[in-house]
């Protein structure tokens, strides 16, 4: 009698019957885009929006002084009190991202927390860019002492 193939088993039973890793890896990279990136299509609520100029950059900035920019992207780093505080921090971050549907770079060190945001489908900085950067410092003012 031949050897059993367990992962072929495995695979049947994870994917259905008949199934195998390979139809099913080729499932999953069809709907995986290229790059971590998700493509714009049919359905999709967030269209690329056009990169601001640099008058409105600099009219934007004005907004969020303690951000700075550097190219085409703008920065801010945080000081916290404590590195759970800081994870915390960045949780928030993230559903405000998520429904904002634009991710910044994230740094962590310890009781620091560094952000980076650009725009990168639309090739520099738009609105979601200082959207996402005021409300970064909106939640910070809930993570300090007052």
């Amino acid at each position: 009698m031949p050897p059993v193939d367990k992962s072929s088993e495995a695979g049947r039973e994870i994917n259905g019957a008949g199934t195998n890793h390979a139809a099913a890896r080729a499932r999953a990279a069809a709907n995986q885009p290229s790059g971590g990136r998700k493509k714009s299509g049919p359905g999709r609520k967030d269209q690329i929006m056009s990169p601001l100029t640099a008058t409105q950059i600099a009219a934007q900035l004005k907004q969020i002084p303690q951000w700075a920019r550097h190219g085409k992207t703008i920065t801010r780093n945080y000081q916290l009190e404590s590195f759970p505080l800081s994870i915390a921090f960045v949780e928030r971050i993230a559903i405000r991202a998520e429904k904002l549907r634009h991710h910044p770079d994230i740094d962590i060190r310890y009781d620091e927390v560094t952000l980076a945001l650009t725009s990168h489908a639309a090739g520099g900085l738009t609105k979601k860019d200082f959207t996402l950067a005021a409300q970064g410092d909106e939640d910070f003012m809930k993570f300090t002492v007052q």
